[in-house]
């Protein structure tokens, strides 16, 4: 320093001044930028976002400070950055930036693979070390050979020895130097990987983060505790729900969760959790409804407009890994060969002859379903089961080729455990959150705190509430698809819950029953769940044989059919069973579905199913018989089975 101001002397006393002011710049920058920290206090997320809420203490001077706040998402939405606490602080200016820092943890590997480097290095040296040894010997060894039968008075059984030692020596001297070179190189090999690891790491050695720059105006010298609040993308969560049932006597336990995730790159350390059914991302300006205006149309290249009853409040779940489903038509037949495609992959598949279908969805977010002479369904992939129509395109019905098959109605949509019918009342158990309703949505307050880690994969899950739920139970059996009795609920008065759509996993007496998806925007009254079979309860259906099944009058083939179903009950009480088999429809006016017979049963003509109620004593056995006769063109053919 004192060279550096000798050095000054020689300049004029005005340039020195202005080489003085310029030395003490810098320090007057930075003693008016404070780098405070930010510390997560309380997170609100949203279906798809959260908001942040961060104390920051700072200290103030008077006059203008610049408070960068370093270390945050960089996910942050600039628009909603919100700065609280201020008092008689007005701010200037707020501005958000994103940098590229160096990440601890692929520094702390790098640390590591050099620590371990440098002591495969040690361990190559002090083997180096060995050969030179070594090589000294056999030169050493050799000088003195040369020695040895220089000498006149050496005899030949010494000189024998002398080159038996020579000999033996130098051919284990030999040896282990090869051996040490082995090992030399093992040793290289390692080092070589470890390079490979550490240029890898180096490429990928920094990750974004981002920064909030206040600009802020003080009176006068101040301490304050900023309250700042901003919404971030790559955070959400997804509702699911355990449903238990001890027995037929007890209400239904519903237990509400949430499955939360973000990656937002900050860590959620012990926080106050709020989740909301809200979607800051979902567009709130209201629709303009606009003239509709009539006129002829071609109906070649007329455009319907895309149906909205597969289009719920369904949102990208991203702890889906795989999902399968049943695709249909608009009548409830299955549709086989559907493209089923992960959007932006190229993977995909096809639905098999029942319309079923299972795709990978690793790295995607939006499933694809398309077929000839339908219009193409787009969803968002939200549960590890998804089943939907597809709709007939009029742009394309001079494509579709028609087949009829057998369907299993009674099940179409509801996977292993869910109906949905309609509405009523409930009771709840203590809470374990605070519900607080909005005008457009419902917080959950939860009541004890969590920590939620920034990660591309990891979810967190979240207790909301758990509620008994006043259920009605039945024993269901459609044999005709699968001939098992299954034990079902319905569930009243779920609506008071602001349930979500998600998917349920069913529980009864201990036991998995099977998975579910809850749809409460498809729903009117009931929510009905199949509890899983009972193995207690026997159903069997087969076709009467009747030599005179098939015959003709005329030009038309007649052909009868009769089923016998047989209900068996092995419990030691009573039970009722409700029974559903189906009569075909004709939908030509050749094909004639005459002589029903359905024993005292109740029959739907409009979709052709037979219900019974059966009362089934305690080990007793009942049977019931459903038959038909089918008239059509002998020169036809009509799939009855």
């Amino acid at each position: 320093m004192k060279s550096l101001f000798l050095s000054l002397r020689k300049f004029k006393p005005s340039l020195m001044k202005n080489w003085i002011l310029l030395l003490m710049f810098p320090c007057i920058l930075s003693a008016n930028e404070i780098q405070p920290k930010s510390v997560i206090k309380e997170v609100t997320v949203f279906l798809q976002g959260a908001q942040i809420t961060s104390e920051v203490k700072v200290n103030l001077q008077a006059g203008s400070s610049k408070v960068l706040i370093k270390e945050l998402s960089p996910n942050i939405d600039p628009n909603s950055i919100q700065v609280n606490g201020l008092q008689n602080v007005t701010i200037g200016s707020i501005n958000f930036y994103t940098n590229f820092i160096e990440k601890k943890t692929a520094s702390e590997k790098i640390i590591d693979f050099q620590n371990q480097r440098n002591e495969l290095n040690r361990e190559v040296a002090v083997l180096r070390n060995k050969i030179k040894g070594l090589e000294d010997e056999e030169v050493l060894l050799n000088a003195n050979k040369k020695i040895n039968t220089e000498q006149q008075n050496v005899t030949v059984e010494r000189l024998s020895s002398y080159s038996k030692y020579y000999r033996d020596r130098i051919a284990e001297l030999k040896t282990e130097m090869y051996d040490l070179n082995k090992s030399i190189e093992k040793l290289n090999n390692s080092i070589s990987d470890i390079n490979q690891e550490l240029n890898k790491l180096r490429s990928n050695n920094t990750e974004q983060r981002g920064e909030i720059l206040l600009d802020l105006e003080s009176p006068s010298t101040v301490s304050l505790t900023l309250i700042l609040k901003y919404n971030v993308s790559k955070a959400g969560w997804i509702p699911l729900y355990d449903i238990k049932a001890i027995n037929t006597e007890s209400p239904v336990a519903l237990h509400y969760k949430a499955n939360v995730y973000q990656d937002t790159g900050e860590n959620w350390d012990n926080v106050n959790i709020t989740l909301s059914t809200g979607n800051p991302t979902l567009n709130t300006v209201k629709p303009e409804v606009n003239p509709h205006y009539l006129n002829f149309v071609n109906p070649q290249t007329y455009t319907s407009q895309s149906r909205s009853r597969n289009k719920a409040n369904y949102t990208y779940n991203p702890t889906v890994q795989s999902v399968s489903g049943i695709i249909v038509d608009e009548t409830g037949l299955p549709l086989p060969g559907v493209n089923v495609i992960l959007k932006g992959s190229g993977q995909g598949t096809q639905t098999d002859f029942d319309g079923r279908y299972t795709i990978d969805v690793t790295g995607g977010q939006e499933l694809v379903y398309s077929y000839i002479g339908f219009e193409t369904e787009t969803l968002p992939v939200y549960a590890s089961q998804m089943n939907l129509s597809l709709f007939a395109d009029a742009n394309d019905l001079n494509q579709v080729v028609v087949t009829g098959y057998s369907v299993e109605r009674a099940l179409n949509g509801k996977a292993s455990g869910v109906a949905i019918l309609e509405k009523d009342d409930v009771s709840q158990d203590i809470p374990v959150m605070i519900r607080e309703e909005n005008v457009t949505n419902v917080l959950f307050k939860i009541s004890r705190k969590y920590s939620i880690p920034t990660s591309p994969s990891e979810v967190t899950t979240i207790e909301i509430n758990t509620f008994n739920v006043p259920s009605e139970y039945e024993y269901y059996t459609a044999p005709l698809l699968v001939q098992n009795v299954y034990l079902t609920a319905k569930l009243k008065g779920w609506e008071s819950f602001d349930l979500l759509p998600g998917e349920a996993k069913v529980y009864f007496a201990g036991s998995f029953a099977g998975n579910s998806f809850i749809n409460p925007q498809l729903t009117e009254e009931e929510l009905v769940l199949s509890l899983g079979i009972d193995p207690t309860l026997v159903v069997e259906r087969k076709q009467v044989n009747d030599l005179k099944d098939r015959s003709f009058f005329g030009n038309t083939r007649i052909v009868k059919r009769n089923y016998e179903i047989t209900l068996r009950n092995n419990k030691s009480s009573n039970v009722e069973i409700t029974l559903l088999d189906r009569i075909p429809i004709s939908q030509n006016r050749d094909i004639k579905v005459e002589n029903l017979a359905y024993d005292n049963a109740s029959y739907d003509d409009k979709n052709g199913v037979v219900t019974w109620k059966v009362d089934l004593p305690a080990s007793s056995l009942e049977k019931r018989s459903i038959s038909y006769e089918v008239k059509y063109p002998k020169d036809k053919f009509v799939n009855l089975d």
